[in-house]
């Protein structure tokens, strides 16, 4: 069986480099905004591997079938992983880098888990970017950055997400 290779598009790689120097620079709140059908899930699967040479990285996903796209490109970039998400115990393994997290699980198991994070990394940030949910993950997990990454800039309700760094 061959193995499948990954050759990212000029911008995908552009979009990863210019966000690991904002992180290096210190940025702790971006934003990348990224066109349905640009490739967000191997741009966060490569992002995550890159993070995760320098410390523990928590993707955190609200819809099921993303979750398992962002685990295949994973598989893909060759990087180890674990999930942990309602139903998939068998996937979890806190010794792993990264964790890919079902946001709502990952919430609803704070006080329960041991899961920590240096970065942050959320999909579709646009509908969860100060939710009260969201907020509790980050007041707990503590990350260094929180990247998101979105098709749009704007909250639920129309408006620019705030205090981030868009890139």
């Amino acid at each position: 069986m061959s193995k499948k290779v990954i050759v990212l598009r000029q911008y995908q790689e552009d979009i990863i480099e210019e966000t690991l120097a904002a992180v290096e620079f210190g940025s702790n709140n971006i934003v990348i905004d990224s066109p349905t059908g640009s490739g967000k899930s191997i741009i966060i699967a490569k992002t995550a591997h890159h993070l995760a040479l320098k410390g523990k990285v928590v993707s955190s996903i609200t819809i099921t079938a993303l979750l398992d796209q962002i685990a295949e490109h994973l598989d893909l970039v060759g990087q180890d992983y674990s999930i942990l998400k309602a139903g998939r115990e068998s996937e979890f393994d806190i010794t792993k880098q990264i964790q890919l997290v079902q946001a709502h699980t990952l919430h609803a198991r704070l006080s329960k888990t041991e899961v920590n994070a240096d970065y942050y990394l959320q999909d579709e940030v646009n509908r969860e970017y100060q939710t009260d949910r969201t907020m509790a993950i980050l007041n707990f997990l503590k990350p260094k950055a929180r990247i998101g990454y979105s098709g749009t800039c704007y909250d639920q309700a129309g408006f620019a997400l705030e205090n981030a760094e868009m890139l």
